[in-house]
């Protein structure tokens, strides 16, 4: 069951990267073997089993992109998440058989952090070569781009209700003019047909300075999200073609951080997926906890 949930999650990463599809199919895979994962730590007692199953995990991880860009570098990340889900057992092991009790949360919040930062690495690893060739070193799709800006923007106008990130970018360049012009006390003098006139040229301008930067005018009717995409886009290939490989590299290290700081949050929730499937599996009698006595050597002086 891991190695099979590593290769589904390996297989969706593909299809994500190759046809855009849904990032939730990703994540429901990463909480498939974020449970596997943390629960191998439980049930895998011989060393040298887990070790035969973390290979299995990072061949399957990389399965799908051995032959589709380059094996190599498809080869490198197994290597790395191999040696990273490893140190994550041992971690994991060492905590379970250094506590009293079996504290769950604990040696569970251990592997799993290291399993995401396994996957962010494999993530990062098979992306850059395609990001390279495909000419877009974009990570998100436009329209997964519009599902996380649509949400931001509704936690952004809880603060600033004047600025409408939800609605047409004609609208959104109107109202940023207007509140910039309104800190002017002359704009405050003119007549209400002046003040639309002035708006209406800082406006224009605000539109005019998009459109030198993303080579695309937009339109009055277009929704922000769609040209704060595109404004993103223009921008990154700018600084692709001025820096060239330096900035690959240094755009992959940037994307490791962004993607390592929302997997803290995913860890949460993979923490309550993981113990639900431990629930169950004491409830069903599967596994059980004991109580040992044990005898342990000690230097006394």
């Amino acid at each position: 069951m891991s190695i099979a949930s590593a290769l589904c999650f390996g297989w969706f990463y593909f299809r994500y990267l190759s046809v855009a599809s849904s990032p939730w199919y990703l994540f429901a895979a990463f909480l498939l073997f974020s449970a596997c994962s943390a629960l191998q730590v439980f049930l895998a007692k011989g060393i040298g089993r887990r070790t035969l199953v973390i290979f299995g995990e990072s061949v399957a991880l990389i399965a799908c992109f051995l032959f589709y860009d380059s094996w190599l570098i498809a080869g490198i990340a197994g290597l790395v998440a191999f040696a990273v889900l490893l140190w994550g057992y041992f971690a994991s092991r060492s905590a379970l058989r250094g506590s009293i009790e079996v504290q769950f949360f604990r040696i569970a919040r251990s592997v799993l952090g290291k399993v995401v930062t396994a996957l962010v690495l494999v993530m990062i690893l098979v992306y850059v070569p395609q990001a390279e060739s495909q000419g877009q070193p974009v990570f998100v799709a436009r329209g997964d781009f519009h599902v996380f800006f649509d949400w931001a923007a509704g936690v952004v106008n809880g603060f600033y209700p004047n600025v409408p990130l939800a609605g047409s970018f004609g609208t959104f360049a109107e109202n940023i003019a207007r509140t910039e012009l309104a800190q002017n006390p002359a704009f405050g003098s003119l007549n209400q047909s002046e003040q639309n006139k002035t708006v209406a040229q800082a406006a224009a301008q605000l539109t005019a300075s998009v459109a030198q930067t993303t080579k695309i005018a937009p339109a009055p009717d277009e929704t922000v999200s769609d040209v704060a995409y595109d404004y993103l886009v223009a921008t990154l290939v700018g600084l692709r073609d001025h820096f060239q490989t330096q900035f690959i590299a240094v755009w992959a290290i940037i994307l490791f951080f962004i993607l390592r700081s929302i997997g803290i949050a995913f860890v949460w929730v993979a923490e309550f997926a993981s113990l639900i499937v431990y629930e169950i599996l004491l409830a069903t009698g599967f596994m059980h906890i004991d109580k040992i006595t044990q005898t342990q050597e000690v230097i006394t002086y």
